[in-house]
């Protein structure tokens, strides 16, 4: 039989990538046969990855036999006859875009003469900077002044520049409406998410993003109403989240 399976120790086919970057990962295709000694045929790998604009997989190639063909999401590649207990080395290059940090799961299908052997890459992004959110405070909107600020506090621990940095907030409800101020970094409301794209942030910098919520008492639930708001802040090197709550009630 076939097995995909992780290159040296472990047992795991999990990676981590970092945005930004060309990431060099690799697995194997492993022969056991029963009763030992004897040959696993040789066969075809493929493999299909996310079909996603800010990832793409680059040079895939196998150990000492004919080249793979591939496409940004997808590869095929020879399978040479494998001993008992031999392996053949898969390797490739995942390419991930600055601030994309989803996770990438690919499937990966191997067949010789008499077996099918398949496999799951889990790929995590992983920021190799330290840009962080601090935990934000709940807020509390009066009903008779219908508004609050919320301060979002984020920071660089270095040792590189964060660069790109952006910030996603939301999404809001349709009773609220957020806003910032005129010397705030650039931000825009759409739909019912809050983004902002505040300047690079240096080694050892705080900075915070202050958002005067509204809240329109008329479509809101009945009081006290509560939503939680998400922010992720992300850039070149990191990658951050935090929840706060946003409390609507009686003034008594």
């Amino acid at each position: 039989m076939l097995q995909i399976v992780p290159l040296g120790a472990g047992d795991t086919l999990a990676f981590t990538a970092v945005p930004g970057k060309d990431n060099p990962l690799g697995f194997a295709v492993q022969c056991h046969t029963m009763p030992p000694g004897r040959v696993c045929d040789g066969g075809t790998l493929a493999g299909r990855f996310p079909a996603r604009e800010t990832q793409s997989l680059l040079q895939v190639t196998t150990e000492g036999i004919a080249p793979c063909v591939n496409s940004p999401y997808y590869f095929s590649c020879p399978i040479a006859p494998l001993p008992d207990q031999g392996a053949q080395r898969v390797s490739y290059t995942l390419r991930v875009a600055p601030g994309d940090y989803a996770t990438n799961v690919a499937t990966v299908e191997g067949r010789d003469g008499l077996h099918l052997a398949t496999g799951t890459l889990v790929t995590t992004m992983q920021g190799e900077g330290t840009l962080s959110l601090a935990p934000a405070p709940d807020v509390i909107i009066p009903d008779d002044s219908r508004n609050a600020i919320a301060t979002l506090h984020y920071s660089n621990a270095g040792p590189s520049v964060n660069r790109g940095v952006r910030l996603r907030i939301g999404p809001f409800p349709d009773y609220l409406q957020p806003s910032v101020m005129s010397d705030e970094p650039d931000c825009v409301f759409e739909g019912n998410m809050l983004e902002c794209r505040p300047p690079d942030l240096p080694p050892g910098v705080m900075r915070d993003v202050a958002i005067t919520i509204y809240a329109d008492i008329q479509r809101a639930p009945p009081l006290p109403a509560k939503s939680d708001i998400e922010v992720e802040a992300s850039s070149d090197l990191g990658h951050s989240q935090t929840v706060f709550s946003v409390v609507v009630m009686h003034v008594q």
